[in-house]
């Protein structure tokens, strides 16, 4: 296994990053960047690692700006990433173009460090659950096909993205990450 795994796996299994602000008007919890960062901090003492950022424009679909970001854990020359994408939206009322590219920034890389650092959202761990799925199986399809529905984004646009040739052929992570991404 390689080093960067292991200091990985470290770092995921110390890191305590609990939900710490509150969206009054949604009535959910959440957690910032800020702290996902400062709880990165605590975790990694003593690991010599760094963890950064990078962003660029992924694609552009019917008008539609994609941002992706990427954190980036690095330990001497190896290093490990993770990826998430957000839609760009002008249409926030009361938000600047700035604004807007500096909400949709902090959002894109507080998901993709998330996902690096599999800080977990949801109430039932799916890898605790007793079943015989596959992990492609019909239901996370299904879901990507709904959530795309619901979010206006073409199928088409999903495979393109993410280079593949079906849904159904996908690899398991790659589901998820499609998840994680029209879930944001």
């Amino acid at each position: 296994m390689s080093e960067i795994i292991k200091v990985l796996s470290t770092i995921q299994q110390k890191i305590k990053a609990k939900k710490d602000a509150k969206n009054k008007f949604a009535k959910y919890e959440y957690r910032t960047i800020e702290s996902i960062l400062e709880n990165y901090k605590k975790a990694s003492e003593g690991l010599e690692t760094t963890l950064t950022f990078s962003e660029k424009i992924l694609c552009d679909f019917d008008g539609k700006i994609i941002l992706e970001a990427t954190a980036i854990l690095q330990k001497a020359n190896e290093s490990i990433s993770s990826n998430a994408i957000v839609e760009i939206d002008y249409n926030h009322k009361g938000m600047s173009k700035e604004q807007i590219w500096g909400t949709a920034s902090t959002y894109a890389k507080k998901r993709a460090v998330s996902s690096l650092l599999c800080l977990d959202d949801s109430e039932d761990d799916p890898d605790s659950l007793d079943n015989d799925e596959n992990p492609n199986s019909n239901s996370l399809v299904d879901e990507i096909k709904n959530l795309a529905k619901i979010k206006n984004v073409a199928i088409e646009q999903i495979l393109k993205c993410e280079k593949l040739k079906s849904l159904e052929n996908a690899k398991p992570e790659q589901l998820h990450k499609i998840l994680d991404n029209l879930r944001s």
